[in-house]
């Protein structure tokens, strides 16, 4: 969690802003819930059901973020979405020019 941390801070900002990007404000919020976690409570078995159901809700939660996280990276960096420059004339360009 530390290391993917590091590298999303390290990612160029999209933004001219000091502030944290969204990718970084959601790796912040699964890595604190994470050190916040009480091992003992974690390990706690529900009478009822036999399964942790503190510890299944944490990693419900860590998922959704990692999950949030990965689709905001793609968004950002990745998506083919956002408008094309073309960097090259076009062949009808070339051509009109002739």
């Amino acid at each position: 969690m530390n290391r993917l941390t590091e590298h999303i801070g390290q990612l160029p900002k999209i933004a001219d802003s000091k502030r944290l990007s969204e990718a970084e404000r959601l790796m912040l919020d699964a890595s604190t819930r994470l050190r916040l976690s009480e091992p003992e409570l974690l390990t706690q078995v529900d009478s009822g059901s036999g399964h942790y159901e503190a510890l299944d809700q944490l990693l419900a939660a860590l998922e959704t973020r990692l999950l949030q996280t990965s689709r905001v990276l793609t968004q950002d960096y990745f998506s083919h979405a956002r408008s094309i420059q073309q960097l090259s004339s076009t062949h009808q360009e070339l051509e009109n020019e002739l």
